[in-house]
């Protein structure tokens, strides 16, 4: 078991190559001979004496990181490394992180006197759902001499799953509750006194809506005071999430369903706090998800469940699963957040009688994305034929796009075409501008 944890040290190849060539040399010169035997067995003593002692070193090796990733945005790792030793320890630390991040960052070289602590800390950032195993944690104690290296090793594996981004939740959570929204694109445009439940009085002020005075209130603070409303409450609103092929596309380091993912956990928190009900569908070729929307206690723990658990179909989705879905599970006129992809007008038009007969039951909102290289592609200046010819069917990419959106649009379907940058905030308004419309 102990030679297992033995490794040659950074001087004993050079030790033995230089005996090598003594033996080798004692053939010619016999003298030299007795030289290299006694060199060997000085090296041999040497070995002997660097395990003894390097293996009565000791370690304390700890590693700490969440219980789950947050997809697409940097997760921590640290191992803690303490000398419990006597004497100064020269420690090479390697952190088996999953092969699928194909890190270059897990180790480090360190030199820790008695009783000192140190740390080894380096960021993941996982662009897939799913688990990830994290095997030992490797500590490696070079010799003084350099000859050998022994391993100590945290032996405890763990499993940590990828969830949808809670940072990116959190951060429009505290907006939200801050009153900051505005802060990152969205535009709270409130229609005061034009919907039906009341919030509250406060004194008039040039622009308020003089049919909404109240009259007693203004006796009594001998002031005008006016009636202020809050929109409805209570609204289904269901994100509807396509899991077919086109949402594969890599955008940002990242697949689309994984920005849909991200961006549904997003809206069902901003939903939530508004007072609405949130629920998710998720439709393929050959399965789907489906979560009543409720604001029941632990909903959005469900939400996060539900995303946690989408898989790609590698088909072309039809629209027409999602009519029949919407039929069977939503008896309750709803607001619709559709995260889906054409890559062609072709293929948009083929959906586009589906999604209209789904328009005449809810408030359908189609979200689409931006192709942001073949953008930048469009826009930048080339010289060769060949450049120029990418530049052209760049250009006829984008005009495709945008055909989409109008012929959606014609139909009277709400439509978000947006990069996923600004997915957040583009969703949040067009959720926000629906709600305030009294569409419902």
């Amino acid at each position: 078991m102990l030679l297992r944890n033995i490794y040659p040290g950074r001087y004993i190849v050079k030790a033995l190559g230089v005996l090598i060539v003594a033996f080798v040399v004692s053939f010619f010169a016999p003298v030299l001979f007795g030289f290299a035997m006694v060199a060997l067995l000085l090296l041999a003593i040497l070995l002997l004496f660097d395990v003894v002692t390097l293996s009565r070193y000791q370690l304390e090796i700890d590693r700490e990181m969440g219980s789950r990733f947050d997809l697409g945005d940097p997760n921590s790792v640290r191992i803690d490394i303490r000398n419990m030793s006597p004497v100064t320890l020269h420690v090479e630390v390697i952190d088996e992180a999953p092969v699928q991040f194909e890190l270059r960052d897990n180790q480090k070289n360190l030199v820790l006197a008695s009783g000192a602590s140190s740390h080894l800390e380096y960021t993941i950032i996982p662009v897939v759902r799913g688990e990830y195993i994290f095997g030992r944690t490797h500590a490696i104690i070079q010799s003084g001499l350099g000859l050998i290296g022994i391993r100590k090793q945290r032996k405890k594996r763990k499993k940590v799953k990828v969830y949808p981004s809670v940072t990116r939740m959190i951060k429009w959570d505290t907006l939200a509750v801050n009153n900051d929204l505005t802060k990152s694109g969205i535009h709270l445009r409130r229609k005061r006194g034009q919907s039906s439940e009341f919030d509250s009085i406060r004194e008039y002020v040039i622009g308020d809506d003089v049919r909404h005075i109240n009259w007693k209130a203004s006796a009594r603070h001998s002031n005008l005071m006016v009636n202020l409303f809050q929109d409805e409450t209570d609204q289904d609103v269901v994100c509807v999430v396509d899991t077919g092929r086109n949402m594969k596309l890599p955008f940002s380091g990242m697949s689309l369903l994984d920005h849909a993912v991200n961006s549904t956990l997003v809206i069902s928190n901003v939903v939530l706090r508004l007072g609405d009900n949130i629920g998710v569908y998720a439709f393929g070729e050959k399965k789907e998800s489906t979560l009543k929307p409720t604001k029941r206690v632990g909903q959005l723990q469900r939400v996060m469940e539900t995303l946690y658990n989408l898989k790609y179909d590698y088909r072309e989705t039809s629209m027409q699963d999602f009519a029949i879905l919407q039929r069977r599970h939503l008896k309750r006129r709803s607001i619709l957040l559709l995260y889906t992809n054409f890559e062609s007008e072709v293929s948009a038009r083929r959906q586009v009688p589906y999604l209209r007969m789904i328009a005449r039951n809810h408030v359908l909102i189609v979200v689409l994305f931006k192709n942001e290289e073949v953008e930048a592609m469009a826009e930048n200046k080339y010289n060769s034929v060949e450049t120029n010819y990418q530049q052209l069917l760049a250009r006829e990419y984008m005009d495709e796009k945008k055909k989409i959106v109008q012929e959606l649009r014609a139909s009277g379907i709400f439509t978000v075409l947006t990069t996923t940058g600004n997915l957040n905030s583009d969703v949040i308004n067009s959720y926000l501008e629906v709600k305030q419309s009294h569409l419902l």
